[in-house]
């Protein structure tokens, strides 16, 4: 091949993004081994408390997450291509999708307030208040760097910086939902 014809292969975004999803990923790992731990301790009372989560709101939340993660993916793509109309679409409706997931989170929390389930009710309750508040604030910092890519992309369209942070971000996005993913499984679905 000629000089001119070499395609120079990189992974996307920045270094330090994937370290931190490495180190976050890992840390949510501990957690959900000891959420594991405690539940092979009771299984009828995870069980049993597993059983007062209404299973809609977390399919609607795993939907939202994913359609989210498929249109920042969406916005890279596009953008490498120049597209950045394209790109700033994508991005606002991921974002949109971030936030119609924590309206649902919020109002699933008032639910269970209502109901008087708290983080004393149960293990399994202290467990899914603590990691699904903390994934929360995973989406809400998400949606934070989805809206300053928007405005990066929409001050300065296409430029390799650009294109890399935009990267960064989308990797952070599919973090969170593969996050979401784990944590619906464990919560609503394992019984």
């Amino acid at each position: 091949m000629t000089g001119s014809s070499k395609r120079i292969l990189r992974m996307p975004g920045e270094a330090g993004v994937w370290s931190f999803v490495l180190a976050d990923m890992t840390m949510f790992a501990c957690f959900f081994v000891a959420f594991l731990w405690y539940r092979h301790s009771d299984p009828s009372g995870y069980a049993n408390a597993s059983q007062q989560l209404n299973l809609l709101p977390g399919v609607c939340n795993t939907l939202l997450l994913v359609t989210s993660s498929w249109r920042a993916a969406t916005a890279v793509n596009v953008l490498r291509s120049n597209a950045c109309r394209s790109a700033l679409a994508n991005l606002t409706a991921a974002i949109s999708l971030g936030g119609a997931f924590c309206v649902i989170k919020l109002f699933e929390y008032a639910g269970k307030a209502q109901q008087h389930i708290s983080v004393t009710t149960h293990d399994f309750f202290a467990f899914y208040y603590i990691f699904t508040g903390i994934h929360l604030i995973h989406v809400a910092v998400g949606m934070g760097i989805l809206l300053w890519l928007r405005r990066l992309v929409k001050i300065s369209g296409h430029t390799p910086e650009t294109l890399q942070h935009t990267e960064s971000g989308a990797i952070y996005w599919h973090m969170v939902d593969l996050l979401w993913l784990i944590l619906f499984a464990l919560f609503y679905v394992m019984k």
